[in-house]
């Protein structure tokens, strides 16, 4: 079943990653318009556009890392964080080489580097939670 889900959530990854335009070009307009009424409400203006397409791209990733921690062995969570961070690489190589609509960016890499990082960090802390209560019941 989780192989199952890492295998469509990674399909569906590459899938978004290598669409000929960028995927928030049709929720561009509703986002600035969001922003916008946040703004005459008092919300501050460093919360903007690109704040917003940053912190996406960091939820993006982190099922990646999760995902990829819950299926490795204990031993090779580092993998899962390398391996999310080579893959948003990937992707932004991909764009940069063959995707003349898509722009490739260090930011967007760093973002989804987080993400994954975040990810892996859940799975991590979950592990532990896990452990430290099974040994608390043993004893």
């Amino acid at each position: 079943m989780l192989w199952g889900l890492a295998v469509f959530y990674i399909g569906w990854s590459t899938l978004v990653g290598f669409w000929a335009t960028a995927v928030d070009v049709p929720v561009s307009a509703l986002v600035s318009n969001a922003l916008r009424a946040m703004y005459a409400v008092g919300v501050p203006e460093f919360i903007n556009y690109y704040l917003v397409e940053f912190l996406a791209n960091v939820a993006f990733f982190v099922p990646i890392g999760a995902l990829l921690t819950a299926l490795l062995p204990r031993r090779l969570c580092w993998a899962a964080l390398v391996g999310s961070a080579l893959f948003s690489l990937a992707i932004e190589l991909g764009q940069l080489l063959f995707l003349p609509g898509r722009y490739a960016s260090l930011g967007d890499v760093s973002a989804n580097s987080i993400g994954g990082a975040i990810g892996v960090a859940t799975i991590v802390a979950l592990r532990l939670a896990v452990n430290r209560r099974r040994t608390v019941h043993q004893s």
